[in-house]
């Protein structure tokens, strides 16, 4: 079976599957996740992944407050179907993985602990095929594979993190509602600073080192999914074109590499991995037919 042929199968019957439920973004009260996780460790990173998943809702929910979820169905789904399809080819397909599509004109991607991604409506409307739309999800789903957010949170919060990552979920959810606790005020403190890191990490973005090694994963898993991996580049090259201007975009630039550079770094990746790029796809006519652009 050709890549393209694979590709728009598992495009059609992943539609028949479930995706984002929306509303696990409502108030969920965790309390009862945490009766039976009490145990202790010294790293993030031997955490399970249901506790990873747990976390990272936390931590979405920190990064969500100003936000808004776009109401429309169809562009949920496709950017849901896409995303799942890439994680099916992906080194860690068993996690609950959650794409969810913000209503907000600026160009933006980002993602949280243990499976959420997030991408803006604004930056949908910038691409011109679903294989660059592949490209900005993979990158972000690289950046949960390797636990960079992780890994950079116990750095930026200097941190040993003993807790158990269910409990300091729970606490950041009794901090965000202002409910009084029941656990103790050492917890209660470390879920204050675990929130504060949060902010400072999504503000300054991550490590450079982490940006390329999630750029040089998304074209290999794009390409595992039968994707045109140089989708990616054109994606690159759009963002190192694109007018400075708007404070959300210099935000944007703040969190990451100059594209430049980027493009730089992935040059011998793709003239190795991909000399002959024959057999992908860019599926630019199924992307064009989202209402999106329509709005």
């Amino acid at each position: 079976m050709t890549r393209s042929l694979l590709l728009c199968c598992a495009f059609f019957v992943l539609a028949s599957c479930k995706t984002t439920d929306l509303k696990m973004f409502d108030e969920i009260d965790l309390g009862q996740l945490t009766t039976t996780t009490l145990d202790k460790i010294s790293d993030l990173s031997d955490k399970t992944d249901a506790k990873e998943t747990e976390f990272g809702y936390e931590v979405s929910q920190v990064l969500l407050e100003d936000s808004e979820i776009l109401n429309n169905d169809e562009v949920q789904l496709y950017v849901n179907q896409v995303g799942q399809w890439l994680v099916q080819n992906s080194e860690r397909p068993e996690l609950k993985w959650h794409f969810v599509v913000l209503n907000d004109n600026n160009f933006n991607a980002f993602a949280a602990p243990g499976g959420f991604v997030f991408i803006t409506s604004g930056t949908l409307l910038r691409l011109h095929n679903e294989a660059e739309l592949a490209g900005i999800l993979a990158h972000e789903i690289a950046h949960i594979l390797k636990r960079h957010y992780l890994n950079a949170l116990q750095k930026q919060t200097s941190l040993d993190l003993v807790s158990d990552v269910s409990i300091l979920a729970y606490q950041m959810s009794n901090n965000r509602k202002g409910r009084s606790s029941d656990k103790t005020q050492e917890n209660a403190d470390l879920a204050e600073q675990i929130s504060s890191g949060v902010d400072t990490l999504y503000a300054n973005g991550l490590a450079r080192g982490d940006e390329e090694e999630a750029d040089k994963m998304a074209v290999i898993l794009m390409a595992r999914a039968g994707y045109d991996p140089y989708a990616y580049i054109t994606v690159l090259q759009k963002i190192a074109s694109e007018k400075p201007g708007a404070s959300a975009w210099l935000r944007f630039m703040k969190r990451h590499p100059p594209a430049s550079d980027r493009l730089i770094e992935l040059e011998p990746v793709m003239d190795k991995a991909f000399p002959n790029p024959v057999g992908y796809e860019t599926v630019q006519p199924r992307y064009q037919q989202l209402r999106v652009f329509h709005r």
